[in-house]
């Protein structure tokens, strides 16, 4: 895994495959790891390989705002998806873009060079799929974002699908997790880190359908930060219900700008995206539990349960009960 980090500060980050016991608790199974841990900050950098990807799994916590160049010289197409804080990217021959929370981008780079731009005292945490042109080729044909993007890989162009980051969906997100937190081991470990692998790629590119640029919205920081802590907010209270005006209240936003500021960083409105995460949770719990349904619909924030089932039908395409069954 030949890569290396330089900081606009310290210069060149002296990374070491040994993790210090204190980080134990984050080394992901059959990992390869690079590590610097000290008064400059900390880096923990791990990579799950598969035949023709590779998995980025990255955390950073600095003392000082600073810049980070990444340099790795792989000709593969990057799937960044941020899953803590916001990064500004920077990679030569694109244009510059912020990546939020819960949002991921595709893009090649023959030079394999990244910068981006982190704040003091703050975690950040990544997930980046690498694939090879080869693996992305016959998907592509049916996306014509990814065809032109690969157009461009083939011919070792830098390229962006579309002009700015897209969102990921609840979904989407769960499949990280999925991955993160494999627990198969021996060869299903592998076959089933192959299968999430292809799943969420598939959904990486279905949303490049319609791909439509964010809404033009400015937030400062302080507010991108008061919109990441509602979101949080409202998935610990999936069984609760709120109105805009009482989530802006509680937050200190106009109903506007909650409402555009929520569309920009998620891609989805409010109570969309709610719904979205609401029904995955219900499908993880009628999977993973023996819960009644009916308390599983109270969960999710459904009091009446032929509301939950048409819902949950219209999602999934079956009723709940059948669900479970499968």
């Amino acid at each position: 895994m030949p890569l290396s980090l330089l900081s606009e500060i310290t210069g060149q980050v002296t990374l070491s495959p040994c993790m210090p016991t204190m980080l134990w608790e984050y080394k992901l199974p059959d990992a390869k790891c690079l590590v610097a841990s000290g008064p400059n900050g900390q880096y923990l950098l791990q990579e799950l390989s598969g035949s023709n990807y590779s998995i980025w799994y990255n955390t950073f916590q600095l003392p000082l705002q600073d810049t980070l160049t990444i340099t790795d010289d792989h000709p593969v197409i990057r799937i960044p998806f941020m899953i803590r804080n916001s990064f500004h990217y920077q990679a030569k021959g694109l244009p510059d873009w912020w990546m939020h929370e819960s949002s991921f981008a595709m893009y090649y780079n023959a030079k394999g060079q990244t910068r981006l731009r982190f704040d003091k005292d703050r975690l950040y945490s990544s997930f980046e799929l690498c694939i090879t042109p080869a693996f992305l080729k016959p998907m592509a044909a049916h996306f014509p974002l990814a065809a032109a993007l690969l157009d461009r890989a083939c011919s070792n162009g830098p390229a962006l699908a579309g002009s700015a980051p897209l969102v990921a969906t609840p979904a989407m997100m769960a499949i990280i997790k999925d991955i993160l937190n494999n627990t198969y081991t021996g060869p299903l470990r592998q076959l089933y880190l192959d299968a999430k692998v292809n799943e969420l790629l598939l959904m990486a590119l279905h949303r490049t359908i319609n791909y439509k640029a964010p809404a033009a919205v400015k937030l400062s920081e302080a507010e991108v930060e008061t919109i990441y802590e509602m979101k949080a907010f409202l998935l610990k209270q999936l069984d609760r219900s709120y109105s805009v005006e009482q989530l802006a209240k509680r937050r200190g936003l106009t109903a506007h700008k909650l409402k555009r500021g929520f569309l920009k960083i998620y891609g989805a409105g409010i109570f969309e995206y709610l719904l979205e995460a609401r029904m995955e949770r219900a499908g993880a719990l009628l999977h993973e539990t023996h819960i009644p349904v009916e308390q599983i619909a109270r969960l999710t924030g459904y009091k009446n349960m032929a509301n939950f089932s048409v819902v949950f039908k219209k999602y999934f395409g079956f009723p709940p009960r059948y669900f479970r069954g499968k």
